[in-house]
């Protein structure tokens, strides 16, 4: 993604992280509906582009529930970024701005995304889990 900034003329990004979950800390694979911030920003985001990359947009609540956390802060712009969408598993109306592929409402691994922390390093995003739930 930042190569393809880059290559876009984009040169000056500053790239911050938030961890964010909406799952179920039960078995990890349902989301709550709510969203729990892990740990914030340690940029102040007031008065800049926001840019929100997630790996998959499925119920929609992490992008709205990031939103209304940064929005108050005074962001100048707020716009996301998601590399898979399930369409099917939307829960709340909440606009997408960029994303890499729909993928029907199947549990993905690999390529960083994991199951309860396995199966984020195959180079390849593949039906999960790979390895039983604990």
């Amino acid at each position: 993604m930042m190569r393809a900034l880059h290559k876009a003329g984009l040169d000056d990004v500053e790239i911050d992280f938030m961890d964010v979950s909406s799952y179920d800390e039960k078995d990890g694979m349902e989301s709550s509906g709510k969203i729990k911030i892990n740990r914030d920003m340690k940029t102040d985001p007031q008065g800049r582009n926001i840019l929100v990359v997630d790996d998959i947009a499925d119920t929609l609540h992490t992008f709205a529930g990031i939103a209304d956390h940064l929005q108050p802060k005074g962001v100048a712009s707020f716009a996301t970024l998601s590399l898979l969408e399930k369409p099917s598993r939307h829960q709340v109306n909440f606009p997408l701005d960029y994303v890499g592929f729909k993928i029907p409402d199947v549990w993905v691994e690999g390529y960083g995304m994991d199951t309860q922390q396995n199966g984020r390093c195959n180079p390849s995003i593949v039906k999960g889990p790979t390895k039983p739930l604990k």
